[in-house]
């Protein structure tokens, strides 16, 4: 009888090990060190135009930091908005007369990693281009993004307060 109840006893306190209660692990953010990417490099609304294309070539857009300029050493003098304007057809070409310091310093900025732990909107967003001009060659060079791939806050408000004055109208 003596074992019997050892017997059962054991198993009553092996059972109820089982319910005791440990504090839950903290759950962890996944991280990354993957920077995001915009959702287009390419202009959304291209000018396309031969005379458009000297000045805006339509080719993949670059971060800024990639170009091989140094924009805080005021490189970059020359700069250029282009597109179709959607409510008429018309191509303009566009010359960055002011502003230029701002936006530079602005696109200067990495884009920031991805955050997986964030809900991001599926859309695609203008990437903001500017071709930027040095030794003659025009680069296209997209707005630094945040971690769900759309322009950073600082970079729209740089390219939306630039001056600019119409090269051609087509």
């Amino acid at each position: 009888m003596k074992i019997l109840s050892t017997l059962v006893i054991g198993l009553s306190l092996i059972a109820l090990s089982g319910c005791a209660t440990t504090p839950d692990p903290e759950p962890t953010v996944p991280t990354t060190n993957v920077a995001a990417q915009p959702g287009s490099l390419y202009s959304i609304n291209p000018a396309t135009s031969e005379f458009a294309e000297t000045y805006c070539p339509q080719v993949e857009a670059v971060h800024l930091t990639e170009t091989g300029v140094n924009a805080l050493t005021k490189d970059i003098k020359i700069a250029y908005v282009c597109g179709t304007d959607f409510t008429t057809g018309e191509e303009y070409v566009s010359q960055v007369t002011g502003g230029i310091d701002k936006l530079l310093a602005a696109y200067s900025l990495p884009n920031e990693n991805i955050n997986p732990a964030e809900a991001c909107v599926a859309m695609l967003a203008d990437p903001l281009i500017v071709w930027v001009q040095d030794a003659g060659v025009s680069t296209p060079v997209y707005a630094p993004v945040n971690s769900c791939g759309f322009p950073q806050d600082g970079a729209a408000e740089a390219y939306k307060a630039l001056t600019l004055e119409d090269v051609v109208l087509t």
